[in-house]
């Protein structure tokens, strides 16, 4: 199966909308039929408030990208670590699509995802 990287601006939110991941999760093996490398977990182990945690984090997804035959970039906005991973991707020579807010959206209808505040 594929191994695609998903990229998002709130993979490094301490208060992720996880299921929000966890749909769509389920809609890329599922429906697309790859397996997701989603660096949105990390906020579930790694203390990103932190500069060192923040550090660790993003050196955690970039070595993820090294795994992944694709990356999937996740809504509209794009801050300086998504350009980041976005350069070491087109380095890599990986393919790289983008999934608008539009398109989340309707895949949020079918799978869920409702927030949940991380501790």
């Amino acid at each position: 199966m594929k191994r695609v990287f998903f990229s998002s601006v709130d993979a490094t939110d301490a208060n992720l909308n996880l299921s929000k991941y966890i749909a769509i999760g389920k809609w890329a093996f599922y429906d697309r039929g790859v397996i997701p490398i989603m660096p949105h977990f990390n906020s579930l182990i790694i203390d990103l408030s932190t500069d060192k945690g923040a550090l660790n984090g993003k050196l955690a997804s970039k070595d993820m990208i090294f795994y992944a035959n694709e990356m999937w970039v996740l809504g509209n906005k794009k801050d300086e670590r998504i350009k980041e991973e976005i350069q070491l991707a087109k380095i890599l020579k990986i393919r790289i699509r983008y999934f608008s807010d539009k398109e989340i959206s309707k895949i949020l209808k079918k799978y869920g995802g409702t927030t949940i505040h991380v501790e």
